[in-house]
C-alpha cells in the first residue's frame, strides 16, 4: 500500500492539512499588511482557496508585510516604469519585479531565441510575436529597445493580463509563458524579486 493509500486509510490527509495551515496563515498575514498596499489585498485574496497560487501568496504577503523602502532601478528607467504603471493602472512594484526578473532592468537586453523562433526585445523583454500588433502603433523591434516604450508596452500586456484572468498570480505568470508549470515558476522569480525590493527574505 502506498505512503497516500495508507494516510487516506487512517483518515489522515497531510496535503489538505498543510492547506489548511496555509490559508490560516494567510489570514492572519491578510489582516496584518497595511492599508497602502491595498491593490494586494484584493489580489490576495484571489489566492484564499487551495489552489496552484496559494503558497505563492502566502509567502508575497509576508514579503510585503516588510516595512522597508523598494530597491530603485536607475533613476529613468525608474521614471519609465512608474509612469506606465499609473497609465495603465498597475502596481509599479509589481512593474519593477517583473523588469528586474525580465532583463535586470537592461534596456538594451535581447533574449536568445525561443523554441518557436521569436525572442525577447528590451527592458521588459517583449516578446517578438507582439511586433505585428504593435505595429499599428507605430513600435517596431528598434522602438522596443528605448526603455520608456518597453515599459509602456509590458505595463499594457499586464494589464491585458489582470483583465483576462483576473488580479491574481495567473496573470503574472502569463507575462511570461502559457504552460501553468512555467507560470508557477515565473511567478516564483517575481516574488522573490518583490521580496528582495520589500527588504524581506526571500523564499
Amino acid at each position: 500500500m502506498a505512503m497516500s493509500e495508507a494516510a487516506a486509510a487512517a483518515g489522515i490527509d497531510p496535503v489538505g492539512r498543510m492547506r489548511s495551515r496555509w490559508r490560516a496563515h494567510a489570514r492572519d498575514v491578510l489582516v496584518a499588511l497595511p492599508e497602502r498596499h491595498a491593490q494586494w489585498h484584493r489580489m490576495f485574496r484571489t489566492c484564499l482557496p487551495p489552489g496552484r497560487w496559494q503558497r505563492g501568496c502566502a509567502v508575497i504577503a509576508i514579503s510585503l508585510s516588510a516595512s522597508a523602502a523598494s530597491a530603485a532601478p536607475p533613476g529613468p528607467i525608474a521614471a519609465c516604469l512608474d509612469a506606465a504603471a499609473r497609465h495603465h493602472r498597475v502596481d509599479p512594484r509589481l512593474l519593477r519585479a517583473i523588469a528586474a526578473v525580465e532583463s535586470g532592468f537592461d534596456a538594451t537586453a535581447i533574449g536568445a531565441p525561443n523554441r518557436d523562433g521569436s525572442h525577447d526585445i528590451g527592458l521588459m523583454q517583449v516578446n517578438s510575436r507582439w511586433l505585428p500588433r504593435l505595429a499599428r502603433f507605430g513600435i517596431d523591434a528598434r522602438r522596443l529597445r528605448e526603455p520608456c516604450v518597453s515599459a509602456y508596452v509590458g505595463a499594457w500586456i499586464l494589464a491585458g493580463n489582470i483583465r483576462r484572468h483576473g488580479p491574481v498570480w495567473r496573470a503574472v505568470g502569463a507575462y511570461n509563458a502559457r504552460s501553468p508549470e512555467r507560470q508557477a515558476s515565473y511567478v516564483r522569480k517575481v516574488v522573490r524579486e518583490l521580496a528582495r525590493q520589500s527588504g524581506g527574505a526571500a523564499p
